[in-house]
């Protein structure tokens, strides 16, 4: 029988680590700041997760499930984020890496 084991958030081996802000911590910031803070931490974050990816199929790894925190405070609705248009080059290059691995 052939085990095919994978592991959750970031591999430790390359330093591939999420990175993430608070509500609280955010609310501190002003609206700019806040705003251009979070966009760098989820382009970062998107930049980590093809790393993570490009890490799995060289090291044969099947199973991995993603942090929650690829996208700090998606769900807060008084940030009023779209996590979608801004970021559609790095989602796009994302898809096409998985489809091309798959």
């Amino acid at each position: 029988m052939k085990f095919r084991l994978g592991y959750v958030d970031g591999p430790l081996s390359i330093n591939a680590k999420m990175h993430t802000i608070t509500y609280s911590s955010y609310k501190k910031l002003k609206e700019k700041e806040g705003s251009e803070k979070l966009s760098k931490i989820i382009d970062q974050n998107l930049n980590t997760l093809l790393e993570i990816l490009k890490f799995n199929k060289d090291n044969d790894i099947c199973f991995y499930r993603m942090s929650h925190t690829i996208i700090p405070l998606a769900t807060i609705k008084e940030i009023n984020l779209d996590y979608i248009k801004p970021y559609i080059k790095k989602w796009k290059e994302i898809g096409t890496y998985i489809k091309k691995v798959i």
